[in-house]
């Protein structure tokens, strides 16, 4: 009966081991043929000229997020298949970067997950951009505060930390950016945007470009009014007669 078992193990590990092989036949025909027509492809040849950026496996969150972030922005305007863009965003690793992607790929193999950009996306995220890291970011959003800073900087700061929280598991939605946005407004240009129905958050910034714009013109009418008034005042005690009572 031992012998029986140990023959049955013995199979089951052979056939285990040859389902791997083929696995592996396989990836290897869609990632080294593929790419061998692909990469020679209009395709690729449109990919290129767009002027892709190069990774080579920096540890630096903000390197490796702005490279993830360039790359998805290049292959959605693009209309590729899955497979086309793991293949075209991966010519462009280098150095450390190839070496991680070597492991990425039979890991993906071996538990056969299916080769999309999304599931790159989140192995490369998760690698080179920390848990940690991207709390420590959510923290800084939802902190946030206008204060003394321009909306344009205001909302160029808004937008460097909500892309690393839309990268974890429960991304921000439209509406709860919008909240966020609106509430480490200045209360000045809050209030006045708070009277006003928005549909998205990019409707939201550019209202607030105009209440601040608005804002600014009114400071500056009420500054050269009251200038005005101080020169007119000036002018009127210069004409009064020396010595006469105030």
């Amino acid at each position: 009966m031992w012998a029986h078992m140990m023959h049955q193990q013995q199979q089951f590990q052979a056939q285990q081991a040859q389902r791997y092989e083929e696995m592996m036949m396989m990836f290897q025909q869609q990632m080294n043929n593929a790419p061998a027509q692909n990469t020679g492809s209009a395709a690729f040849r449109e990919f290129c000229r767009m002027n892709p950026p190069e990774f080579v496996g920096e540890y630096v969150p903000s390197v490796a997020r702005e490279w993830i972030q360039r790359m998805s922005g290049i292959l959605d305007s693009m209309g590729c298949t899955e497979l086309e863009k793991v293949t075209f965003a991966t010519r462009f690793l280098r150095g450390a970067a190839c070496n991680w992607w070597e492991g990425v790929r039979a890991y993906m193999t071996a538990s056969q997950m299916e080769m999309t950009w999304a599931n790159f996306r989140r192995l490369f995220v998760d690698h080179y951009i920390p848990e940690s890291y991207r709390m420590s970011m959510e923290r800084e959003l939802i902190e946030l505060k206008q204060g003394s800073k321009s909306v344009a900087e205001y909302t160029a700061k808004f937008n460097e930390l909500v892309r690393y929280v839309a990268d974890s598991d429960d991304a921000p939605t439209e509406a709860w950016k919008i909240k966020k946005y609106r509430f480490g407004l200045r209360a000045d240009i809050a209030h006045d945007v708070s009277m006003q129905q928005v549909a998205s958050l990019g409707e939201l910034i550019q209202k607030s470009y105009h209440a601040e714009s608005g804002l600014e013109a009114m400071r500056k009418e009420r500054f050269e009014v009251n200038q005005k008034r101080r020169d007119s005042g000036k002018y009127k005690e210069q004409l009064k007669p020396r010595g006469s009572p105030q």
